[in-house]
């Protein structure tokens, strides 16, 4: 018995191991990209109906922001809400934070809330303003 425990617990890690690791993710319906910096800055200037969300908080935008960024805060109690108030489910929408995870979380939530098209600025506001 001990040695099919170790087995299969030998086969699940080596599988994990080998599992390929990616920042996009896609299905028929939906795109979620996490993007460098400079992947992110010339996809927003190209896209012609870009939507730019900046889900920090109001204090940390006061100290910069990218130009034409709709401040949303993540932690606002109907954030989802907000942004869908704001923005287009069905067009290119471009998330940033300051670090990075902020922004997932609020790429995640919105996917989940049916926008299509999610850029996410994987490494945040602070890759910018250095």
């Amino acid at each position: 018995m001990r040695f099919l425990f170790f087995f299969l617990l030998t086969g699940l890690l080596a599988c994990a191991q080998d599992a390929p690791t990616t920042d996009s993710t896609t299905d028929e319906a939906a795109i979620y990209e996490r993007l460098d910096t400079p992947t992110f800055l010339a996809q927003l200037q190209a896209a012609p109906n870009a939507q730019l969300l900046d889900v920090r908080t109001p204090g940390e935008y006061a100290h910069g922001a990218v130009e034409n960024a709709t401040l949303i805060n993540i932690q606002d109690e109907n954030f989802v809400e907000n942004v869908q108030q704001v923005f287009k489910t069905d067009q290119p929408l471009y998330v940033y934070c300051q670090a990075g995870g902020r922004s997932k979380r609020a790429a995640q939530q919105l996917q989940a809330a049916g926008f299509t098209e999610i850029y996410e600025l994987r490494d945040g506001y602070r890759s910018i303003s250095r």
